[in-house]
């Protein structure tokens, strides 16, 4: 059985949705009823769920007027969440890297391999953090990510070239 399949099997499923809205959304802040609307959970049981993350430092409480917002923390507790909820090593790394500023698209060039996947990023990337995300999924899952970095332009007039041929799936993009 698949690991993540396994974790929604072990856990209770609304808390497993709750809990992946805010990892693969870990920069945004939400208010309560819009995690109840996502994740399709009543309000009542999402604010039990809510202050049991925040009691347990998985969430952060940033209250504004009279409104509370909920997101992401960054700790140990985070990370150890997201290594058991990692499905997939390109998931992975797509998670790891999508709120780097200047990244714009991320293609899956060819076909994935079993030991590794060759990733075109597109825009303006900080490339050590880049590095550090590839490393950080070898690390966790044995599989090597082999990523090359272009600007829109550069892909563009390369592609033009005839110089990606290959098939190409679009990953993530940026709104």
């Amino acid at each position: 059985m698949e690991d993540s399949k396994f974790l929604g099997e072990l856990f209770d499923k609304k808390l497993m949705a709750i809990i992946s809205l805010f990892l693969e959304n870990k920069s945004t802040q939400f208010y309560l009823r819009e995690v109840a609307s996502k994740c399709q959970v009543s309000p009542t049981t999402t604010y039990r769920i809510i202050n049991r993350l925040v009691q347990l430092g998985i969430l952060n409480v940033n209250t504004i007027n009279r409104f509370k917002f909920y997101q992401l923390s960054d700790n140990e507790r985070v990370k150890l969440l997201e290594n058991l909820t990692s499905k997939d090593p390109i998931e992975r790394f797509v998670s790891l890297i999508k709120d780097i500023s200047g990244i714009k698209t991320m293609l899956l060039y060819g076909d994935r391999q079993p030991e590794y996947a060759n990733i075109i990023i597109i825009g303006e990337a900080n490339r050590d953090e880049v590095h550090r995300a590839a490393e950080r999924v070898k690390s966790e899952f044995g599989f090597s990510v082999r990523h090359l970095s272009f600007s829109l332009e550069q892909f563009d007039q390369m592609s033009a070239m005839g110089l990606y041929p290959q098939r190409k799936k679009v990953l993530w993009k940026s709104i």
